[in-house]
């Protein structure tokens, strides 16, 4: 009796160790997720400014010709 209580005791480490492991994989690929779409967003954000940048750039080029 002491030697299954040993193994599932063992087993319990075990399962406690690898619940840990697969918690931090979850994390890791739901902050990937979000990192992705936040540099999604980062980059529309920039060229939202370039064309902005243009535009006035091309406006102020009429104005003085």
């Amino acid at each position: 009796m002491a030697e299954l209580k040993s193994k599932r005791d063992d087993f319990t480490k075990t399962l406690t160790l690898l619940r840990k492991e697969v918690k931090v994989a979850t994390n890791i690929l739901d902050d990937n997720y979000e990192i992705k779409r936040n540099m999604k967003a980062e980059k529309a954000i920039q060229q939202k400014r370039f064309i902005t940048k243009q535009k006035t750039r091309h406006r102020y080029d009429d104005l003085c010709r």
